[in-house]
């Protein structure tokens, strides 16, 4: 197998003036060296010996939380023990907030928030404070509700304000958010705690310093920085990778071995561990004998887990969610999509490569398949009269797999599970018919005719005639009285029909006709009625069709003649638009042809009229041609 090499970088470069700035607020200032068993160049006064005094020292790179860390500094506390105070704090705290915040107890970092803070306390407030000087673990800048409670600083006595160095270490291991706090070598607590979501809302990267204040009593408090480089190192790697460790650089004046197996008299080696190993590289002064020990922990992260199933089929238009549950720092599918998830629907082998917050690659492989189908079905009638009996055959096709199963919905509330079969359409409407099969995967195919059946009613044939009895040369009004009909021939006895849903009809001689009609629609569901239906003669009268309106006396005027024994008598003339030129009850009375004062224009006017003899009625109309 081939292995990945990886360029090791210190967990932490102890801070110096070469590698590392700072930036003072409050009353805090940078003095000399004040002892030569922490030799340093970057030292700082926080507070002076003086009451209500703040300072602060800050980092200007950022501390990251993802790296680890592991520093060692320098601490006077001065020399005042029973009216000593306050004491200070070691504080990482969010860019976005203040930089130095209360006095007295609340050594310079009370009311910063979101932040943690280490305290260094020497004064006791009572409360959650106890009496010996002590350290707490604190948040988001509360002194009195300690995440960890108050625990002595010292653990061979109780006063730290004795005028002498003390070190702080601090060490900050992200792998299992753990952070340690050692006071003159001695770990006096450690505590797991997620800084970056739990206290920094996701934030990697945030201020770091210290801080300290006095109140009503004081005290010199001053801290150093080491200018020596830690001489630990850390680093994570992925299983079957390897590690170029090239932090320690050759001096010939120097003689190098390792711990751990590794062979080389070089600092520069290649390191691929199985398993997390922690070496030594042991550098010996050629001149003095002295051996300075330098430290290597190697923590070998195995690849991160990744499963996307077995392969698969799905079903015709449906989809497949891939994902895995497990957060990782980035994701790459074969699709190049760079989301957790990919929702996939087509036939494809989809793979996906991830990276775990260690930089750890794992990479798998999904084929998914689709099983395809068509539906059709067959119908041997589409239309026809109520109760319509109908024969369907399916036309199914399951393209890599077979059908085992169906279902029909005949839209007429009666199902089957038979390949093919038929059923009766009781009663008239329209009916959508639905085909569905069952694959041998368990995918439903399936189609949906809308409106593929139509099934009519019959016909019924109706009607009336008005009057009941009709006269010779007079209007007869047929009357359909037909249902569920949308086509009609009348027949009406004397050779003439008509295809009109109610025709007028006038007889021009006397006698008994059979009246027949046929009703139909568009499923031809036919019926026909027959009626009898006689005409008698009618009255003798005379209407001209045509007068000269010129004032020469002949022919000038027009009326009907032989109407003078109507009991009852009516007259309408009209002109072409169907505009009333002239109306007379009076069978005697004429018309001359003027309308409006004006004699009308030549042409063709229409006339009608209603004559009674006894109890007989007739209606008439017909035409005039006005000449001149």
């Amino acid at each position: 197998m081939k292995l990945l090499l990886k360029t090791l970088l210190p967990i932490f470069l102890v801070i110096n003036t070469y590698s590392q700035s700072y930036q003072l607020f409050g009353d805090a200032f940078g003095v000399s060296p004040f002892n030569v068993s922490c030799p340093s160049d970057t030292c700082f006064t926080l507070t002076p010996d003086l009451q209500n005094k703040r300072g602060a020292v800050y980092g200007d790179e950022l501390f990251d939380l993802t790296r680890p860390f592991d520093g060692t500094f320098c601490l006077f506390l001065g020399t005042k023990d029973a009216n000593g105070a306050d004491g200070f704090a070691f504080v990482l705290k969010d860019t976005n907030v203040s930089l130095i915040g209360g006095l007295g107890g609340g050594l310079g970092y009370a009311t910063l928030s979101p932040s943690i803070a280490i305290e260094f306390d020497t004064w006791n407030n009572g409360g959650v404070d106890i009496p010996a000087d002590h350290t707490s673990l604190n948040f988001n800048g509360s002194v009195t509700s300690p995440i960890v409670p108050s625990i002595s600083l010292s653990p061979t006595s109780g006063n730290v304000e004795d005028g002498m160095s003390h070190t702080a270490r601090i060490v900050w291991t992200p792998a299992d958010t753990t952070l340690y706090m050692f006071f003159d070598n001695v770990l006096r607590f450690s505590h797991k705690v997620d800084l970056i979501n739990r206290i920094f809302g996701g934030k990697t990267k945030v201020n770091w310093g210290f801080t300290s204040s006095t109140g009503g009593s004081s005290n010199l408090q001053q801290i150093c920085f080491p200018i020596k480089p830690v001489s630990f190192y850390f680093d994570t790697i992925c299983k079957d990778s390897c590690l170029d460790f090239n932090q320690v650089l050759y001096d010939p004046n120097y003689s190098y071995s390792w711990s751990n197996g590794v062979l080389d008299t070089f600092p520069l080696v290649t390191l691929c561990p199985s398993a997390a190993t922690t070496y030594n590289l042991y550098k010996q002064s050629k001149l003095t004998g002295l051996i300075d020990t330098i430290g290597l922990s190697i923590d070998v992260k195995t690849k991160p887990s990744l499963y996307l199933g077995q392969d698969t089929i799905l079903c015709q238009d449906s989809t497949l969610f891939l994902s895995i549950n497990k957060p990782m720092i980035s994701y790459l599918w074969s699709t190049g999509d760079t989301s957790q998830t990919l929702l996939v629907d087509e036939k494809s082998e989809y793979w996906l490569e991830v990276t775990d917050s260690f930089g750890c690659v794992n990479t798998d492989t999904i084929f998914v398949d689709i099983q395809k189908g068509r539906v059709e079905l067959i119908a041997d009638r589409q239309f026809g009269c109520e109760p319509l009996l109908v024969k369907f055959m399916e036309r199914a096709i399951v393209y890599n797999g077979s059908v085992t199963g169906y279902y029909w919905d005949f839209g007429n509330s009666i199902n089957s599970f038979l390949p093919q079969d038929s059923t009766i359409y009781a009663t008239a409407g329209t009916y959508s018919v639905r085909l569905s099969v069952v694959s041998d995967l368990g995918c439903i195919f399936d189609s949906l005719y809308t409106d593929l059946i139509q099934v009519y009613p019959y016909a019924i044939a109706n009607f009336d005639i008005e009057p009941s009895v009709g006269k010779e040369n007079s209007q007869n009004y047929f009357n359909n009285l037909s249902i569920n009909s949308t086509s009609w021939l009348w027949e009406f006895g004397d050779g003439s029909t008509s295809s009109l849903q109610n025709p007028i009809k006038v007889f021009a001689s006397s006698g008994k006709y059979s009246i027949k009609l046929k009703a139909s629609n568009a499923g031809g569901c036919n019926d026909s009625l027959v009626k009898e239906f006689n005409i008698v003669k009618s009255p003798s009268f005379y209407a001209p069709n045509t007068f000269t309106p010129n004032y020469d006396w002949i022919n000038d005027t027009w009326r009907i003649y032989g109407v003078e024994f109507a009991s009852e008598y009516e007259l309408h003339i009209f002109n072409r638009w169907g505009e009333l030129l002239f109306s007379s009850l009076d069978k005697t009375e004429t018309w001359d042809g003027i309308y409006n004062g004006k004699v009308v224009p030549e042409g063709i006017y229409s006339y009608r009229t209603i004559l009674k003899f006894d109890s007989d009625a007739y209606e008439y109309f017909g035409h005039i041609l006005v000449g001149r």
